[in-house]
C-alpha cells in the first residue's frame, strides 16, 4: 500500500502528490491541476504531458520543494492541443509516498484464493511459467514486425501517423488487453505508447498496412465464433460475464479494433507455424525463454482450437434442435 514518506527524499517508483502548472505554446491560459499524482518513473506523466527523464527531475526533491522543466511534446502525439508544441511545466510537491510491501497474512492469502503460503507459491509459479510463455511469443511476434518493417518500404507522412494517433492506441490497448496483462500493467505501457515518437508512431501506423495486405495475401478472416471464443476466454481472466464484456465493447467502439487484433494474431499463428526458430545464445537469462519459445510455436493451433471450441459451447442452440 501507499505510505508517506514522513522523512526523506523522492526516489525512484515514489509516487508524489503535486500541484502543477502547465503552459503550452501558443496558449496564453496557463492550466492548474491541484493535488494530482505522479510517478516517479525514468519515462512518465505530468498531468497529460508526456516527460522523459522525470526520474532524474525529481530525484532528491523533498516535501515543499518545486521542480521546472520544458518538453517538446511529439508532432504524433494523441492530444491535438499538445501536439508538436513546447511546454513547460511547475510542480510543487505536497506528498511523497512509497509502495509498502503487504504483509503475509490471512486477508492477503485470501486475494489469491490460496490457503497458505505454499499454495500461493505454487500459483505465483504457474504465473510466471505463463508469462514467461507469453513473453517468447510477444518477442517472436517483435521479431516478425521488425523484418517486415525493414524489408518492405513505402513513405507515410506524419500527419497521417498524428491523425490516427487515437486509433492506434485504441488498436495497442487491446493488443494488450487480449495479452493477459492487468489493468495495472496495461496501464503503464499505455502511457509508454501515449507518449511515444514520431518514428513509433509512423511504424505502427505501417506495421498496420503490412499485416493488411498479410492477411489478404494468406486468406485470413474472422468469424464470429472466433471473435465470441476470445472475448469468453479474456471475460473468465477479468470474472466478467462475456455478454457484458461484448456489450460494453460494442459501446466504447473497441470490438471492431478487437476484431483486426484477432486477425493480426491469426496471420502472426499463421507465421509462426511455418516459422524456423533458431536457438542464438546470448546471456543465460534467455535460457528459458528459449524453451517457452518452442512451447508457444507448437501450441498455437491448439489455442485456435480450444477457442473455437468455447464459442461453439456458448453458442446458443437454434428451436429445433433438441
Amino acid at each position: 500500500m501507499w505510505t508517506p514518506r514522513k522523512e526523506g527524499e523522492v526516489e525512484l517508483d515514489d509516487q508524489i502528490i503535486a500541484d502543477v502548472v502547465i503552459k503550452a505554446e501558443g496558449i496564453e491560459e496557463e492550466e492548474k491541476l491541484d493535488n494530482i499524482e505522479i510517478m516517479v518513473r525514468q519515462s512518465g506523466f505530468v498531468g497529460a504531458i508526456p516527460v522523459e527523464k522525470l526520474d532524474e527531475l525529481l530525484a532528491g526533491a523533498k516535501t515543499g520543494d518545486t521542480r521546472q522543466t520544458s518538453v517538446d511534446v511529439p508532432k504524433t502525439y494523441f492530444k491535438e492541443e499538445y501536439r508538436g508544441k513546447k511546454v513547460d511545466i511547475r510542480i510543487s510537491i505536497k506528498d511523497i509516498k512509497w509502495l509498502k510491501p503487504a504483509a503475509l497474512d490471512e486477508n492477503f492469502l485470501k486475494r489469491f484464493t490460496v490457503e497458505d503460503k505454499s499454495e500461493l507459491q505454487e500459483k505465483i509459479r504457474d504465473m510466471l511459467q505463463s508469462r514467461l510463455e507469453q513473453q517468447a511469443r510477444t518477442e517472436m511476434t517483435e521479431q516478425i514486425y521488425r523484418y517486415m518493417l525493414n524489408n518492405t518500404d513505402f513513405d507515410l507522412p506524419v500527419d497521417i501517423a498524428a491523425e490516427n494517433s487515437a486509433l492506434l492506441l485504441q488498436r495497442q490497448y487491446t493488443s494488450l488487453l487480449m495479452r493477459g496483462l492487468s489493468r495495472e500493467q496495461i496501464e503503464e505501457q499505455m502511457e509508454q505508447l501515449r507518449a511515444s515518437s514520431e518514428q513509433q508512431a509512423k511504424e505502427q501506423l505501417k506495421t498496420f498496412f503490412i499485416m493488411d495486405k498479410v492477411a489478404e495475401k494468406l486468406s485470413i478472416d474472422v468469424s464470429e465464433e472466433e471473435i465470441n471464443g476470445y472475448i469468453a476466454q479474456l471475460a473468465i481472466q477479468r470474472g466478467q460475464r462475456p455478454e457484458r464484456m461484448r456489450e460494453e465493447m460494442v459501446r466504447n467502439g473497441s470490438l471492431a479494433q478487437f476484431r483486426l487484433q484477432v486477425r493480426e494474431d491469426k496471420c502472426i499463428a499463421k507465421l509462426l507455424e511455418s516459422a524456423k526458430i533458431t536457438e542464438v545464445k546470448v546471456e543465460k537469462k534467455t535460457k528459458k525463454t528459449k524453451k517457452a519459445a518452442k512451447k508457444v510455436a507448437t501450441a498455437e493451433a491448439k489455442r485456435s482450437e480450444k477457442r473455437k471450441t468455447t464459442a461453439q459451447k456458448r453458442k446458443p442452440k437454434s428451436k429445433n434442435s433438441r
